[in-house]
């Protein structure tokens, strides 16, 4: 190979096309190891992390940090509901399902 040039020049390497393509240099495939490697390192770090966390916390990183303080109108509802409103409520469905 001439002085002064690097990597795979066609016609100079001995293979007169060049490069194979899709094959990589020394170089490129410690790269692609080294980065392969921390890859790893970090995702087993992070379930070491995240394995220690409280589950509130994780939630709060996607949904969001609930209000400290909740405002009502004062009148609480109990959970359970009446025959009519679910009646109505399944009436409601019936119509979303058939106009869609």
């Amino acid at each position: 190979m001439p002085k002064g040039i690097k990597g795979f020049v066609k016609g100079v390497s001995g293979n007169p096309n060049g490069r194979p393509e899709g094959s990589k240099n020394k170089e490129t495939l410690l790269k692609e190891e080294r980065r392969a490697i921390f890859d790893r390192m970090a995702s087993e770090r992070w379930e070491e992390i995240i394995s220690q966390l409280p589950p509130t916390y994780i939630a709060d990183q996607f949904i969001g940090k609930s209000a400290d303080k909740v405002e009502h109108s004062g009148e609480i509802k109990t959970g359970t509901l009446s025959s009519e409103a679910i009646a109505l409520a399944e009436e409601e469905l019936k119509k979303r399902i058939t106009n869609e």
